[in-house]
Order: structure tokens, then sequence, then C-alpha cells
């Protein structure tokens, strides 16, 4: 992609802005579920509009894995517009704010006198997965705004020096995270990585209010869990193998960390880490075998594109697929790994389903990579970000366009 044509940040992003407007009005569906899971979750909102109360009481019987708030908060838009199409409109409008916090989070991390910051943020509107939910009015993005707050949050904290201000970013970390977690649960599990921090690093105070924080916000959810039957359809989305989702949470992982890692000289530091740490390079080798011999999944759906690439030519290439993708992402984590292996196995718990899909980690993972996940290379990266920029847009659009013509040959 050539950036020269978009020297003006607004013109790129009103660009993108269009081609968003073009796929809303031609319901586009890159990432293949948004419009089923619209349909599913259509019925709800409905209902919600018409009966409020009702419909909160028999929750359950819509066999829907989150919490009803995102569908009630739909539903009055709903009642107020009289229209699906104008509701998902405004909510199109309101996934615009990912973007925004996400260049919020970059200018607070790095050197805000880096100009092509500005131009990271694009890169998810050429995500099939923060497009399709934005077109369909779906909650992916929305708890990915309240997520990416609570990281902004606590990079505000982090550079804050007043007890009192940290305090009021801690409790609205604790806040943003909580809403979060209930349009979609599985970002509770990142709390305990949040949690971590906070208690290794700080004083008494600020532990003090951010757990009371966590438990007034954390109580409904604690009360629904024990009470509550209206998540019960959520358990049939459990998995009894976990050594699927590891496995297909790091093929589906590496792909955001490739066009950050893969030039000569990293792979070079990379061949030598391994040279240098033979019992890490056999620890590796034994893991992922022991993961492969427990691999067991016969569904058609999920696991992500590496996996539906490869799988079915050779199951073979997929497993030493998923030890290479291993070697590389242990590598990633060796830098700061305690503060990066915490967040790592943080994301692979929040996703305990019998199916994964691309979409839960994406632009989740693109989000962390560039926010909490601590690496000489990412910021190697962003220093150089004026050359790396092209290499990362054509990286991108052509996992986007894949997706696109992948979904027309399936309609």
């Amino acid at each position: 992609m050539n950036l020269n044509f978009f020297k003006n940040k607004k013109i790129l992003y009103i660009f993108f802005y269009i081609t968003l407007l073009i796929g809303f009005f031609l319901s586009e569906n890159t990432n293949q579920g948004s419009e089923y899971d619209f349909i599913i979750v259509n019925k709800v909102i409905k209902s919600f509009s018409e009966d409020l109360f009702g419909t909160f009481n028999n929750y359950n019987e819509f066999e829907i894995s989150h919490f009803p708030f995102y569908y009630i908060f739909v539903s009055q838009i709903l009642k107020f517009t009289d229209s699906i199409a104008i509701t998902k409109f405004i909510l199109l409008h309101i996934n615009l704010l990912l973007p925004y916090i996400l260049f919020q989070i970059l200018i607070l991390k790095y050197n805000p006198s880096n100009r092509y910051l500005y131009f990271l943020p694009g890169i998810l509107f050429v995500s099939p997965n923060f497009r399709s939910p934005s077109i369909w009015g779906l909650n992916d993005n929305i708890a990915l705004i309240f997520f990416s707050l609570s990281i902004l949050f606590y990079l505000k904290f982090l550079s804050e020096k007043k007890i009192k201000n940290k305090i009021i970013y801690a409790v609205l970390n604790a806040f943003t995270l909580a809403l979060a977690a209930y349009t979609r649960q599985y970002y509770a599990v990142f709390s305990l990585f949040y949690l971590y921090k906070f208690l290794k690093n700080f004083d008494l105070r600020i532990i003090f209010f951010y757990a009371l924080a966590n438990l007034i916000f954390a109580s409904y959810a604690i009360k629904s869990i024990i009470f509550n039957k209206n998540l019960s359809y959520a358990h049939n989305f459990l998995t009894d193998n976990y050594s699927n989702n590891i496995i297909f949470s790091t093929t589906i992982f590496i792909i955001y960390l490739l066009p950050i890692l893969f030039n000569r000289e990293i792979l070079f530091r990379l061949f030598h880490y391994y040279l240098n740490n033979k019992i890490i390079f056999f620890s590796c080798t034994m893991f992922t075998l022991l993961m492969c011999i427990f691999f067991e999944y016969s569904y058609f759906y999920g696991g992500g594109i590496i996996y539906k690439i490869i799988y079915s030519y050779s199951n073979y290439l997929y497993f030493f697929t998923f030890f290479g993708s291993f070697l590389v992402i242990i590598y990633y984590l060796s830098e700061d790994y305690k503060n990066n292996c915490f967040l790592f196995v943080c994301l692979l718990l929040a996703f305990p389903m019998v199916s994964l899909y691309q979409k839960y980690f994406d632009p989740l993972s693109i989000i962390l990579i560039f926010s909490l996940f601590k690496n000489t290379h990412t910021q190697e990266f962003i220093d150089n970000l004026k050359f790396n920029l092209k290499y990362l847009y054509s990286y991108f659009i052509l996992i986007y366009i894949s997706s696109l013509l992948y979904n027309l040959v399936l309609r």
C-alpha cells in the first residue's frame, strides 16, 4: 500500500471510513460468522425492545452465551429508531471508537512525536474481524473498546506520579475491564494479569482500592454464576481438551507476530537464542510433541486460518507449523518473560471453548502486541514505522482480501 497518497492522515481515515460504509451497504461478512450471529442475537434484541423484564427473566431460552446487557443497550436504540438498519448504522459508528483508543494507547506508550503512529490504527480497518462485527452490530468490538480502555487507564496509571490519580486510574481500569467482561466474559481472565501487576509493583492503598473496585464490579457476575441460570447455555461451548486450544491459539497468534518478527536479523537472533538455550529448545520440543499426541478435533469449522489451509492437506505439516510457531512465540516472550508469559497464559485461558475462531484473536492480538507485551523487537518496529508500515498494511490487506474471496466462494 502506497502511504504517500495518504500523507494527510485525515484522507487515510476518510478512505477507510468510506470502505466501511460500502461494506455496510453491501452486507459485508468477511469473517463468515457475523451474519449468522446477527440472525441469532437479533431475536433477543427485538424481544428486549418489546418486553424488557420478561425477556431478561427468560434470557436463557434464547441460547446466547453472553451476558444480556449489550443486547439490552441495543434494544433501547432499536426502540428509539424502530429500524434495525438504522440501529446497526449507529452501532457501526460506535465501533469507530476502537481505532481512536488504540491511537491513544500508542502515543502514551511510544514516542508521541512519531507522526507515523497516526497510521497504525488504520490496520483495524482491514481486519475482517473488526469490519464484520462493526457492520453487523455485534458485541465483539464493543467489548474490545472497553478492554482497550482498561489498557489505556493501566498505562496512564504507570505514567502517573500522584497517588490520588493512580487510585483513580486503577479503579477506572477495573471498571472498564468489568464492562468488557460483561459484554464478552472471556475478558475477565485478564484481571489476573492486572492484579499480578498491581500486587507486584504498588502500595497497599492502591491494592486496597483496586481489590474493592473489582469486588464491587464483579458482584453481579458472581451472583449470576451461583444463583442464575441465564448463562448456563455457555457451558455447552467449554472444551475438555485443552491441547486443541493451545495448538489453535499458537497457530492463530503467530499470524499477528509474523510481520513484526519476520526479517533476517531477528531470525538470526532466534536461531542463536535456541543454540545457546538447548534446554529450552528441548523442553519446547517435548511440550509440542505432547500437545500433538493429545490433539483431537473433528469439526469442520474453527481452528483459524493456518489450520484451515494446512491441516486438510497434511496434519503432520500442521503440527510442524505449530512447533515452529511455538518456538517463535517462546522466543518473543523470553524478554521480560514474567510479564509476557503471564499475559500469554491469560490469552490462552481466555478461550476455553471447544472451537476457537480467528475472530477471538483479531484484532485483540494486534492491540496486545503494541500495548501490554514488552519486547524490543516491537519497539524497533515502531522506531522504523515509516519503513515498516507499507509491509504491515500489505500483509493485513492480503489477509483481508483472502478472507473476502473465501467468503464469496462459500456464498
